[in-house]
């Protein structure tokens, strides 16, 4: 079978994308699949006649075990082709999510914990770690915060809601 790139909420936390309302990472990860299936039918089809692209076309419809033969006959390396469209979205991501960043600028990245929402046990833990502003959560991948001594990992996203809430808040003004 096809091995091809599974898009959920796995994914969105492995490239360091945190949104804490549902809404927003199911949207998201539905504009991810359908990227990721557009960019895969361009992959798979370049260098494929038109007659063959029909039948491509026709096989995915029909029978999967089909296609998948007729996919190894037909393009040799499409493992690799669907593993390098998988590396190239995961690392597309990863940069958008620093632009994001980027773009936060200054005041929101350099707001101090005490100002973020949060449990005392996480406040206590970020300090004790040397993290003392929401710029500081950020440069620092999910995993790596989730190991922090002593860190509520069960409660990750009572953090994820603090920094959003902080730098957009309910108004959509910044607390002062």
């Amino acid at each position: 079978m096809v091995k091809q790139m599974t898009i959920d909420e796995t994914l969105l936390q492995r490239c360091g994308v945190t949104l804490p309302d549902l809404v927003d990472r199911k949207t998201l990860i539905r504009i991810l699949r359908e990227e990721y299936r557009k960019r895969v039918s361009d992959v798979l089809c370049r260098g494929l006649t038109l007659e063959q692209r029909a039948q491509l076309t026709k096989r995915i419809n029909s029978d999967p075990d089909g296609f998948t033969r007729w996919l190894e006959e037909i393009i040799p390396d499409y493992q690799e082709r669907l593993a390098r469209t998988g590396d190239e979205l995961e690392e597309e991501i990863r940069t958008q999510r620093r632009r994001i960043m980027q773009v936060l600028g200054g005041a929101e990245l350099e707001l101090p914990l005490e100002k973020l929402k949060i449990g005392c046990r996480i406040y206590n833990c970020l300090k004790r770690a040397g993290i003392h502003t929401v710029e500081d959560i950020l440069s620092r991948s999910r995993q790596e915060i989730m190991a922090l001594r002593n860190f509520p990992y069960k409660k990750i996203s009572l953090l994820d809601e603090g920094i959003y809430r902080a730098i957009v808040p309910e108004n959509g003004l910044a607390d002062e």
